[in-house]
């Protein structure tokens, strides 16, 4: 984890160059505050979506060395739920396990400055989808007529 007061400060000729430069540091998996600005800013492009998981693959996060997967797994430890990864120096690439909010995740791993991508997300069932599937088994995914039976509403 960065150490508390580690910070970085980039000048730029103006907006649309902060917001090139914004781009193109995200682009190499770093992430970081803009101060709140409202001319430029980190594209929110990671492709969570919100809700409880069991498995979150990220990819794109910048991880060159130990440290990065050390910054990396305190980041996700601090998430409820989080109960392991893969991370590994040198690859951009991980898996987080557990039964944790995917947008928790993301948030936790932007705060270090880790720019991640999302590239697959295990949705946990919810009990109204379990109750479904237990009640109308046929509802998931067959086309037999055969199987679906009848319903009456």
């Amino acid at each position: 984890m960065r150490p508390e007061g580690y910070h970085r400060r980039f000048t730029a000729a103006d907006a649309k160059a902060a917001q090139r430069a914004l781009d193109a540091l995200a682009q190499g998996g770093f992430y970081g505050d803009t101060g709140g600005s409202k001319d430029f800013a980190f594209k929110d492009d990671c492709g969570v979506k919100p809700g409880k998981v069991k498995s979150l693959t990220v990819s794109g996060f910048h991880n060159s060395c130990g440290g990065c997967v050390v910054s990396f797994r305190d980041a996700t430890k601090g998430v409820k739920g989080v109960t392991g990864d893969n991370a590994k120096a040198k690859i951009g690439t991980a898996e987080v396990t557990g039964e944790f909010d995917a947008a928790e995740l993301v948030e936790a791993l932007n705060k270090v400055g880790f720019h991640v991508k999302v590239k697959c997300q295990s949705q946990v069932e919810t009990a109204i989808e379990r109750r479904r599937l237990r009640a109308w088994p046929g509802l998931h995914g067959t086309t037999d007529p055969s199987e679906l039976g009848s319903v009456v509403f």
